[in-house]
C-alpha cells in the first residue's frame, strides 16, 4: 500500500506544474502567431514543468523499482533538453542566424537518452549490477559535466544575442514599443535562477528548500508564460538582409566615402530642420534613410560616428527640443498628449528620454524655468 503524507511543498509544485501546462496550451492552441519560437517555447516550458512533476513523484518516495528507474531516464534526457531549447526560443525571437542547424543543440540529450536506456534494458535483462554502476556514472556525468558546460555555453549565447540584438533595435528604430524584449533578460536571468535553485536544494536538502525551489518555479513559469502570450518575434532586418558588419562603426573610411558621408550629414541635418520626420512615432532608420535617397547602413555609420549617438538617442534629442518648448507653452495639453505631439508613442518612454537628456523629468523642468 503506497504511504506518503501531502504537504506545502507537493502543493507548490502542483501548482507550478499546472500553470506550466496551462501556458503551454493557452501559447502552443490559442496564440494566433503560431511560430518556430512559439513551438520552442512551448516546448521549453513543458519540459520545465515536466522535471518538477518528476521531482514531486521523487518527494512522495514511492518504492517502485521500475518507476524510480524510468524517472532517472526521463530526468536525464529532460534536464539536457532545457539549455538548448532556452537558446533556441532566445534565438528566434530575436531573429538571429546562425550555420548550426537546431537539431545539433539536442544532441546531447539525444546521446545520453539513448545510454541510459540500453543500460536500463540490460540491467532489467541480467540483472548485473554492473550496468547499474555505469548508469550511475553516466548519470553524475551526464548532471554535472555536460548540463554544466550546456548551460555556460547557451546563458552566454543567449546574453550576447540579446545584448547584440538591443543594440541593433537602438541603431534601427526611433520607439522602443512594440519592439522590447527587456522581459527576454527576465526569462535568461529567471532561468539562471532555477539552475542555481537546483543546487541549493541538492545542497540544503529540507522542507524549506524545495518550497523556495517550487515557489522560483511557479513564479518563473507564470512571468514568462504571461509576457510569452503577448510577444511575437522582433526582426530588425525589415526586409532587408543586414548582417552584424552593417553597424559596425569602422574608421577608416576612403576619401570618396567620406564625401558622401559628408553629404548625408548635410542632408539629414536639413530633413530634421525642414520636414521633422522625428514627429512620425514609427520613424525608422530604414525609412528615413529612404528619405535622404541613401542606404541604412551608411546613415546608421554617419549618426554613430558624427554625432557619436546611436539612432534612437540622435532622433530622441530632437524630440526632446521641440518638447521642451511645448512643455514652457501655456495650453491645456497634458504631459503625455504633448510627447506625443513630438513623435513619442508613450510617457514612460518620453519621461526616460527626457530625463536622460535633460537629467530632469518634465515636471521638474517646468518648475525649474515657469
Amino acid at each position: 500500500m503506497l504511504d506518503f503524507n501531502f504537504s506545502v511543498n507537493h502543493l507548490v509544485s502542483i501548482l507550478a506544474i499546472a500553470s506550466g501546462i496551462l501556458y503551454a496550451f493557452q501559447i502552443g492552441t490559442l496564440k494566433k502567431n503560431k511560430s518556430i519560437e512559439t513551438k520552442y517555447f512551448t516546448t521549453f516550458i513543458s519540459v520545465l514543468s515536466f522535471i518538477v512533476l518528476l521531482f514531486l513523484i521523487i518527494d512522495f518516495r514511492l518504492n517502485i523499482k521500475i518507476l524510480n528507474l524510468s524517472i532517472v531516464f526521463f530526468i536525464l534526457s529532460s534536464v539536457l533538453l532545457l539549455p538548448p531549447l532556452m537558446w533556441l526560443y532566445v534565438k528566434k525571437i530575436i531573429s538571429q542566424e546562425d550555420k548550426v542547424k537546431d537539431k545539433v543543440h539536442f544532441y546531447p540529450s539525444i546521446i545520453v537518452s539513448l545510454i541510459v536506456l540500453v543500460l536500463l534494458i540490460a540491467f532489467f535483462l541480467t540483472k548485473n549490477q554492473f550496468f547499474m554502476s555505469i548508469l550511475i556514472k553516466v548519470a553524475f556525468l551526464s548532471l554535472v559535466v555536460v548540463f554544466i558546460l550546456q548551460n555556460i555555453y547557451y546563458i552566454y549565447l543567449s546574453i550576447k544575442g540579446y545584448l547584440r540584438h538591443r543594440e541593433k533595435i537602438e541603431e534601427t528604430y526611433s520607439y522602443s514599443e512594440d519592439v522590447d524584449l527587456s522581459w527576454v533578460k527576465v526569462l535568461i536571468i529567471g532561468y539562471v535562477t532555477f539552475i542555481a535553485s537546483i543546487i541549493v536544494v541538492n545542497y540544503f536538502d529540507g522542507e524549506i528548500s524545495n518550497i523556495f525551489f517550487n515557489l522560483i518555479i511557479l513564479v518563473y513559469i507564470i512571468y514568462i508564460g504571461h509576457n510569452a502570450m503577448k510577444q511575437d518575434s522582433i526582426s530588425v532586418l525589415d526586409g532587408k538582409n543586414i548582417s552584424d558588419s552593417d553597424y559596425q562603426k569602422d574608421k577608416n573610411i576612403s576619401e570618396a566615402q567620406a564625401k558622401i558621408f559628408d553629404k548625408i550629414k548635410a542632408d539629414l541635418l536639413d530633413v530634421m530642420v525642414e520636414e521633422k520626420p522625428y514627429l512620425d512615432h514609427n520613424l525608422n532608420i530604414f525609412t528615413l534613410a529612404k528619405r535622404l535617397n541613401t542606404n541604412s547602413k551608411y546613415l546608421s555609420q554617419v549618426i554613430n560616428q558624427e554625432f557619436n549617438k546611436s539612432f534612437v538617442h540622435f532622433i530622441n534629442e530632437y524630440r526632446i527640443e521641440d518638447a521642451k518648448q511645448i512643455l514652457l507653452a501655456k495650453n491645456n495639453y497634458t504631459i503625455e498628449a504633448q510627447s506625443q505631439m513630438v513623435g513619442f508613442k508613450s510617457k514612460s518612454s518620453f519621461n526616460i528620454a527626457f530625463k536622460r537628456h535633460t537629467g530632469l523629468t518634465p515636471s521638474l523642468y517646468i518648475q525649474g524655468n515657469s
